[in-house]
């Protein structure tokens, strides 16, 4: 989780301790159940001391629950209750349902609107018609690079601020970004009519929204 050292040393009114907090939330994907402090130092880029000091007050915050046992950590459910506030506060989710219901039934896919968080997509919203091959669910979180819906947002957005992103996405990924940008001019970028078939083909359609677009 790269961050912008430059810029935040420039903002004053930026709270770094805050930031770090947050990242160490942030290092917990779906399928880990637990981390310890070593592997999230290594997926935040923080010293393992600092780690250690965050990872104590979250605990005493509530926010993380300590396993001595395997000296790792996990997410507590007041977690799970800021991250269920602002999925019910996300009025984009409520108004898009019918229109995603509605383009369901006429292709018999998979259709799912989420929004950007640095270099992914967040599922917020999803619509199935009958046995997909989808194995994704609200809250998942996929790479803007790789994927359809991250595809349909970067190609979405004006000419300079794509241009921005895809200078992001290539620091972020380093030597494996040729390949990927290769991906990540297809379809898209070659005929808009061309890509909308190609997701079609595929059985899945995006909506997709920033619902963030700091890095």
């Amino acid at each position: 989780m790269k961050r912008s050292g430059k810029k935040q040393a420039t903002d004053r009114s930026f709270v770094v301790a805050l930031s770090r907090g947050l990242d160490v939330l942030r290092a917990f994907q779906p399928n880990d159940g637990l981390l310890g402090n070593q592997e999230i130092a290594a997926r935040t880029n923080l010293p393992k001391p600092t780690v250690s000091r965050l990872t104590y007050t979250l605990t005493k915050l509530g926010y993380l629950t300590p396993v001595p046992r395997f000296e790792k950590y996990q997410l507590a459910p007041p977690a799970l209750a800021l991250g269920y506030a602002a999925l019910a506060n996300l009025g984009v989710r409520h108004l898009s349902e019918p229109f995603r219901e509605q383009l369901m039934r006429e292709t018999g896919g998979a259709v799912a609107i989420g929004g950007r968080d640095r270099h992914s997509m967040i599922y917020f919203g999803q619509s199935r018609a009958g046995i997909v091959n989808v194995q994704l669910d609200v809250g998942s979180r996929i790479p803007i690079a790789t994927t359809a819906m991250g595809r349909a947002y970067l190609w979405s957005l004006p000419d300079d601020e794509r241009a921005a992103l895809l200078r992001e996405l290539r620091d972020h990924y380093g030597g494996r970004w040729p390949k990927m940008r290769m991906a990540s001019n297809g379809p898209a970028r070659r005929s808009p009519n061309m890509a909308l078939r190609s997701r079609r083909a595929n059985g899945r359609m995006t909506f997709t929204r920033s619902a963030s677009r700091s890095c």
